[in-house]
């Protein structure tokens, strides 16, 4: 029986899609069109002679996600593959078989064996697995010819099986997807077009240039952010450029096609070393924007050794303030703290996959250690915990009304977005930022929220205003897991980290929350959040800090 509910909530999902949809280049829709269309061709044999090169590319080793005969750890979850089955097993998340299907285990300092290869190839004929879609397929090329050459091998059936891969990947390019999955398709096509020596491999060579060359120019923003605006995806991409970097210095009499690329790449990575750090705490890792997680993508110091390794030279000095405008960041320094805040766009816009409703959040750490922090992200997929992480309230930062301030649905899409707009940076005694967004608009008229950060030397004021007609609003304060936080009342809270003592206080009350910190997927860790609720059109909070001298003397 069709209800009122249901059918008012038909409607909802016919106009958030359409809203969604909107944002979309024509050229995805048409690709996607295609791709649903087409009936899949089994992949051809290439043949399969390989070139002659001088000199082995050097790789970064990837994590030990193979630890013995038949065990795998992806996501922080451990688990056995023996049968066929296990390849497509549907008691494994969709991302944690991804991670099985890419083979990083073969390039970890311990590699796995090489019968798994062997094992993949009997067990996944073409196109009857999830290890044949274009994104797993891309970094299973790139980590099969990585063996190969870094260890000097070359079995027959792999390299039969990596011509039909290949030319499986170059007619299911993800046009209809953009973004980092076209940037890895055309990583795997360059590298196979290098290795492998025939007309089709120049083919792939072409195809993978042509699309490399577009998308740097594309994805990687002026100051040096690629454009999905997430720390951890830019980690991902900048050591996708140095590993073609590598690839092609030691290839580059091997094609024509070569000797032009080689410049671009190496101008690329100095500006995306500066931002990465930029966008890292003082404890070494990634700040939490968008999708972000620990463990994923190689740690900042991996990937400028790399690039020294590779002869990059790169500024690494500090200054107190940095804004990355077109990304749409700014990192203030003063004494011992580092904040970074968000003041940017969803972006891309017609590849919000991994944004989040993190509009004018910010991080705060304190020496090394972090204080405030955003709540991070565990897992991908449709689910209540993806969509609570994807949301305003898992980040430092305002809700109107309990709503979000973008639209995020599904695992990987958004609606309505916030567009911030009226940044100010000033720097004097103080470092001072404001910002403001219209993202409650689309729940009540005219109203904008406008957030002012001021930065001093043992102090940090946050204020916010929220402008025109709304119910009520909700700051959130997530509190790192390892603090110790009580309150003196309900406008003050003392926190305590292993360096700092910290005094919380707002002009309106406040209450400890339980909830959880993800610093890596498939980690979970509870933590306190400080929560402000209020009718009031303004909230004003003061974070100040005194060192904690008895814990640094005995640390």
């Amino acid at each position: 029986m069709i209800t009122f509910q249901g059918i008012q909530a038909l409607c909802e999902r016919i106009g958030i899609t359409i809203v969604t949809v909107r944002y979309l280049k024509f050229s995805q829709i048409i690709w996607r069109i295609w791709y649903l269309a087409r009936k899949p061709k089994i992949p051809s044999k290439q043949p399969i002679e390989r070139r002659a090169f001088q000199g082995t590319p050097y790789f970064l080793k990837k994590n030990e996600c193979f630890q013995a005969p038949h065990t795998f750890t992806f996501l922080n979850k451990q688990a056995i593959v023996i049968k066929s089955s296990d390849w497509n097993n549907k008691d494994f998340s969709d991302l944690w078989l991804y991670n099985l299907h890419y083979f990083d285990f073969l390039n970890q300092t311990h590699p796995a064996p090489l019968d798994l290869a062997e094992k993949w190839i009997d067990e996944n004929p073409p196109l009857t697995s999830r290890g044949w879609e274009p994104y797993p397929t891309s970094l299973r090329i790139v980590n099969w010819i990585k063996w190969m050459i870094s260890n000097n091998e070359y079995p027959t059936l792999l390299m039969q099986s990596l011509t039909e891969q290949v030319d499986h990947l170059s007619t299911h390019i993800e046009y209809h997807i953009l973004g980092n999955h076209l940037f890895v398709n055309s990583k795997a096509l360059i590298f196979a077009g290098l290795f492998f020596n025939s007309n089709q491999a120049e083919q792939w060579l072409k195809k993978g240039l042509t699309i490399l060359k577009a998308q740097l120019k594309e994805q990687i923003l002026d100051d040096g952010g690629h454009f999905e605006l997430s720390p951890m995806y830019h980690a991902i991409i900048l050591e996708d450029i140095l590993d073609l970097l590598s690839l092609l210095r030691v290839y580059r009499h091997a094609s024509k096609l070569t000797d032009d690329h080689i410049p671009t790449l190496e101008q690329s990575i100095p500006p995306m070393l500066s931002w990465l750090s930029t966008m890292s705490h003082p404890d070494g890792e990634i700040a939490f924007f968008n999708d972000c997680a620990i463990g994923i993508a190689q740690p900042p110091a991996a990937l400028q050794e790399y690039a020294e390794h590779l002869g990059i030279q790169f500024h690494t000095g500090k200054i107190d303030t940095t804004h990355l405008k077109h990304s749409g960041y700014i990192r203030a320094c003063k004494s011992a703290a580092t904040l970074i805040v968000d003041v940017a766009e969803i972006g891309p816009s017609y590849q919000p996959g991994h944004a989040h409703a993190d509009t004018l959040s910010f991080e705060l750490s304190l020496g090394s250690e972090r204080i405030f922090v955003n709540s991070g992200t565990s897992e991908y997929g449709i689910s209540s915990r993806r969509h609570l992480q994807r949301s305003t309230r898992s980040h430092n930062t305002v809700t109107v009304n309990d709503e979000n301030s973008s639209q995020v649905w599904s695992g990987f899409r958004v609606a309505k977005r916030a567009k911030p707009s009226r940044t100010v940076l000033l720097e004097k005694n103080e470092t001072r930022i404001s910002c403001s967004h219209n993202g409650y608009s689309y729940y009540a008229k005219g109203c904008i929220h406008l957030r002012e950060w001021s930065l001093h030397d043992r102090k940090l004021l946050v204020s916010d205003a929220i402008e025109r007609a709304f119910g009520n609003c909700t700051a959130y304060f997530h509190l790192h897991p390892h603090l110790e936080v009580s309150m003196a009342s309900t406008n003050e809270f003392h926190i305590t980290s292993k360096t700092h003592k910290i005094i919380f206080t707002s002009n309106v009350p406040g209450k400890l929350v339980d909830g959880h910190y993800y610093p890596e997927f498939g980690k979970s860790i509870p933590n306190q959040t400080i929560v402000l609720i209020t009718n009031l059109s303004k909230i004003e909070t003061e974070i100040t800090w005194l060192t904690n001298h008895r814990d640094s003397h005995n640390k």
